[in-house]
């Protein structure tokens, strides 16, 4: 559905007709906001660093919440175990980290049942309110080893673990959505440019990639080397384009994306049942995300 005529005090621009309108509607998902500009502190994200990439207090106060039967030193027990990698490998690293999502962990005992080895969940899928959902604009990140910094546009935090990364361009950029592909790309140092412009510590948490123009909205996973392999989200499920219509004055493929994919019970969903890692024909491993066609289609099922 086409936009509306667009008012001459809107600016066709990254900032007002991409990043803005994308994170107006996260809010009115009940996504908490966080806009930052360059001269932020690590304190305005929850943070102590820039070189963190978790939220440790959000995780903390999630196990708190998620587990209310677990003791201060069992949360730190439960935070080592998501953080802390045996290897510098993103791959293995994410999929480790989807496997916590889903299954959590264990601690020795719940000490005021005294059952043994009790499960440590990181995320409530049952109760989407019992999880904590954040959006940073522009989270100042240090690239490993340098006294660089990154900025990407925005930054999705799942009970302060970033499982999301949206980056955002102008439509006036051309091949817009490759472009921001390609910076996606370097953020995750996945382009050989080893730790020039890149924090591979961020994306051992990710489990969506988004990228935008608006008009044009493409979502891929970690293993999406190109354009080619990121796909549209045509649908809003469980919303109508017509209600999108009503409540943004657009249903733009950004508009769809975000309703579709970032509604709190979906991305839970997606998390949860929708995403695997598999073998392609040549031997690698990749990551697939179910496509919206998949995901309307099991959940009408269901229902």
């Amino acid at each position: 559905m086409p936009e509306k005529q667009v008012s001459p005090q809107i600016k066709i621009n990254e900032r007002e007709w991409v990043e803005k309108p994308l994170l107006d509607q996260l809010e009115k998902l009940g996504w908490k906001i966080v806009d930052l500009d360059r001269q932020q502190t690590p304190a305005e994200s929850f943070r102590e660093s820039f070189d963190e990439t978790v939220l440790l207090p959000e995780l903390r106060d999630a196990l708190r919440k998620i587990n209310d039967w677990i003791d201060e030193d069992q949360i730190d027990e439960a935070i080592s175990k998501i953080t802390r990698f045996q290897t510098n490998d993103l791959l293995t690293n994410n999929e480790q980290v989807l496997q916590r999502l889903r299954e959590g962990t264990s601690v020795s005992q719940n000490r005021r049942t005294g059952d043994k080895s009790p499960t440590v969940n990181y995320v409530d899928f049952k109760h989407p309110e019992r999880n904590s959902f954040l959006a940073v604009c522009q989270l100042k990140l240090r690239v490993i080893g340098t006294d660089r910094n990154i900025y990407p546009d925005i930054v999705l935090f799942l009970n302060g673990l970033p499982v999301g990364v949206i980056e955002c361009k102008s439509p006036k950029v051309n091949e817009s959505i490759a472009e921001a592909i390609d910076q996606l790309l370097r953020y995750s140092e996945q382009r050989g440019e080893k730790g020039e412009e890149s924090n591979r510590e961020l994306f051992y948490y990710n489990q969506l990639l988004v990228a935008t123009s608006r008009d044009k909205a493409k979502i891929g996973t970690i293993t999406a080397p190109n354009e080619k392999f990121y796909f549209n989200w045509k649908d809003a499920f469980p919303m109508d384009v017509s209600d999108l219509e009503q409540e943004y004055g657009s249903a733009s493929n950004q508009h769809r994306l975000v309703a579709g994919v970032f509604a709190h019970e979906n991305l839970l969903s997606l998390i949860r049942t929708f995403t695997f890692f598999t073998t392609n024909d040549r031997g690698e491993t990749i990551k697939i995300l179910a496509r919206y066609q998949q995901f309307r289609a099991v959940k009408q099922a269901v229902n």
